[in-house]
């Protein structure tokens, strides 16, 4: 199952590119949550 908080992330980064420490941070958490829900499971 697809997280909403990462899904809402990466539509704002493709709506608003921005090469910044904020994108990286959300990529960053965004892959912290879904690798931590496939070794909950």
């Amino acid at each position: 199952m697809f997280n909403t908080s990462a899904g809402i992330a990466f539509a704002y980064n493709m709506n608003h590119p921005d090469p910044g420490m904020l994108q990286l941070m959300t990529q960053h958490f965004s892959w912290l949550h879904i690798h931590g829900m496939l070794i909950k499971k």
